[in-house]
């Protein structure tokens, strides 16, 4: 692979910020009450003021991003501990398999695939 067909880590970040947006974004809604500090809230309607939208969307793509985020940390130490395969961790991140090679590659994480992993890659290449 060449360094131009990597995507950039804005690319990487642009792109999972669509994808929480969507995902959290096409369930029917409900209130969520929190509690936070004033600075914190403050931090929101400077994001909500940039954005020009409001603070409730600044909250739900925070919280969006943060649980994408959780995801992707908890998908890496699992799989840095030999619990799931790459696949199951790019499954548990919600994140596409190439991406998370790059997580991998990013966070110095040894790659280790195993022959059912080669399989797998193949039944996916191929459609099966």
């Amino acid at each position: 692979m060449l360094f131009w067909d990597r995507p950039s880590e804005a690319d990487i970040y642009a792109s999972n910020t669509v994808r929480c947006l969507r995902k959290f974004s096409m369930t029917k809604t409900q209130n969520l009450t929190v509690r936070l500090e004033k600075e914190l809230i403050k931090k929101i309607e400077e994001e909500a003021q940039h954005d020009k939208t409001d603070k409730s969307a600044v909250a739900r793509k925070l919280i969006a991003m943060a649980i994408q985020e959780t995801q992707k940390a908890r998908a890496l130490e699992e799989y840095r501990k030999g619990r799931c395969t790459i696949w199951k961790a790019s499954e548990k991140a919600g994140i596409p398999l190439r991406e998370m090679m790059e997580l991998l590659r990013r966070e110095r994480i040894p790659l280790h695939l195993s022959p059912d992993d080669v399989d797998q890659a193949w039944r996916e290449a191929l459609g099966e």
